[in-house]
């Protein structure tokens, strides 16, 4: 199933700790979403709080924490209900 989303991601903040083996990163995002039934809009908005480390020497994501602000249409974007 083609989910016709774009995510966009914005003022993203990086933390870097002393020793550069481990980041954390805040951001904010808004997913917006067209189909052949749905016009072109955001559907959901929030938050990554977003934890790296480095392995081996490549940064590597750790945990990803979403916080979920806004709400719209998901009907044509989910499988499951959010909540």
């Amino acid at each position: 199933r083609t989910l016709h989303t774009k995510h966009v991601t914005t003022n993203l903040q990086i933390h870097l700790d002393p020793g550069g083996r481990t980041a954390r990163t805040r951001s904010y995002f808004t997913v917006l979403m067209q189909t052949q039934t749905l016009a072109l809009q955001p559907i959901i908005a929030g938050r990554y709080h977003d934890e790296f480390e480095k392995v081996d020497g490549r940064w590597a994501f750790a945990r990803r924490h979403i916080i979920t602000d806004l709400v719209g249409d998901l009907s044509q974007h989910l499988l499951l209900p959010i909540g």
